[in-house]
């Protein structure tokens, strides 16, 4: 990832959606600061199937989650969700 946008940003969620074997990964970076709002975002477009940027989103997960240059690992991650 560019180390410009992470600075530029406080948190950077690294998102996919649609992976099959066949076609292309569809892959976005939803940037904010305000990390309770990128992942209430992550969760809404989870459950309901669909973000305005991105449209449809059957199975989408979390690739990657920066805050500066600090990556959570996934057990930091799976914390804040279940805490939504």
């Amino acid at each position: 990832m560019d180390r410009e946008l992470k600075s530029d940003t406080r948190y950077v969620l690294g998102i996919e959606w649609d992976p099959k074997p066949e076609d292309v990964v569809d892959f976005d970076y939803w940037c904010d600061d305000d990390l309770e709002y990128l992942l209430k975002r992550f969760f809404l477009a989870k459950k309901g199937g669909f973000d305005t940027s991105i449209g449809s989103c059957p199975n989408l997960r979390i690739i990657t989650l920066f805050e500066g240059n600090k990556e959570f690992t996934r057990n930091e991650i799976n914390r804040m969700i279940e805490v939504l």
